[in-house]
């Protein structure tokens, strides 16, 4: 009976360690609204997708020398940011603000901009997204792919920015 009552006790402990730990691994991962707030990021590269591959756009209008330096945040409760860094675009760069919201069952960041007295809603569906990186794709423009001066295909823009 002794022998019994300690298996017994032996599986109660070890079991105890394994509700105790998956509980702790489940406290430990984050929810998309943790890895996207509580920090700022700025755009590392775009990259447009052609034919399933990603090549890099370095120096577009998309990610300009000056607007590498600016910080984006998101907050818990809903707000967004974008401030001009240190290199404004001589000027050109002001600050911007809105909301922001998940869509899509939290695959799209949904925001609300406010540049002056106008608004305006952009989608921004997520690729990627993790405690140091997300990646987004911000537009879809008309492509040339043959060469004969005539657009006949879309190719999607992304954003990849780094979180600090």
């Amino acid at each position: 009976m002794r022998k019994f009552s300690s298996l017994l006790s032996t599986a109660f402990v070890a079991s105890l360690f394994v509700v105790a730990t998956s509980c702790k691994d489940d406290d430990d991962q984050k929810s998309r609204t943790d890895l996207l707030t509580g920090k700022s990021w700025t755009v590392v590269k775009a990259q447009a997708e052609v034919n399933g591959q990603f090549v890099d756009v370095p120096g577009s209008d998309y990610v300009s020398a000056c607007s590498a330096d600016n910080a984006i945040t998101f907050t818990k409760a809903g707000a967004y940011k974008q401030t001009a860094g240190a290199d404004d675009c001589n000027g050109d760069e002001t600050e911007e603000s809105g909301t922001w919201a998940w869509k899509d069952n939290e695959g799209t960041i949904a925001l609300t901009i406010k540049d002056g007295s106008d608004t305006y809603l952009q989608d921004l569906p997520v690729l990627s997204l993790s405690e140091s990186e997300l990646k987004v794709q911000i537009d879809t423009i008309p492509f040339d792919t043959n060469g004969d001066g005539k657009d006949d295909a879309e190719v999607k823009i992304y954003l990849t920015l780094q979180g600090k």
